[in-house]
């Protein structure tokens, strides 16, 4: 029987060995030194209005929109969170924090999506590049369509007046998502 074994065979039993990464001269470490540096990100946090117009049946909604920007202003990502007040859920607190916190999440989760704009090639990790686009608004057909809709739909004077206020700015997919909304629900 033989008594030595060699050290070098790993069993395919035995967990794979990773990679060490952690010398400096490893080409993972210079990918990973394109993404360490600091990245000003401002993040708005206002109640979701439209999302209370829209939901205007829901008895005790609480919605927050958070906006993450860059440093030149443009928007990196929007999330949205909402939570119900109700007896079932009566700790005001809990609720807003609920509700704030989910906002604030989506928001980050979708920016982790664009954080490869943020790096330019360089050291310069507070710049976005040129590739960033703005979205696109909606078209003028798209937003008589949608106002047409909302006079019809939304009886509310209230909630008619902000949902139309806010028409001007949507872009095409926030525009067409309120146009299948208010359609399915006539």
């Amino acid at each position: 029987m033989k008594a030595n074994y060699e050290k070098d065979i790993v069993s395919p039993f035995q967990p794979k060995r990773a990679f060490d990464i952690q010398d400096k001269n490893h080409p993972v470490q210079d990918e990973i030194r394109k993404f360490v540096g600091r990245y000003h990100i401002v993040a708005e946090v206002e109640q979701d209005n439209a999302t209370i117009a829209l939901l205007d049946y829901v008895p005790g909604l609480v919605s927050f929109l958070c906006t993450f920007r860059d440093s030149d202003g443009r928007i990196l990502s929007q999330g949205r969170g909402s939570a119900v007040l109700n007896q079932a859920n009566r700790y005001i607190t809990k609720v807003i924090n609920l509700a704030f916190g989910s906002a604030f999440v989506d928001a980050s989760v979708r920016c982790a999506k664009v954080l490869d704009t943020l790096r330019s090639g360089g050291n310069d990790a507070d710049s976005i590049t040129s590739d960033y686009d703005a979205p696109e608004l909606a078209s003028e057909k798209q937003k008589q369509f949608l106002l047409a809709l909302i006079s019809s739909n939304v009886s509310n004077q209230n909630s008619r007046d902000q949902m139309e206020s806010e028409v001007d700015q949507m872009t095409k997919e926030t525009a067409s998502s309120k146009i299948k909304f208010l359609l399915e629900s006539r």
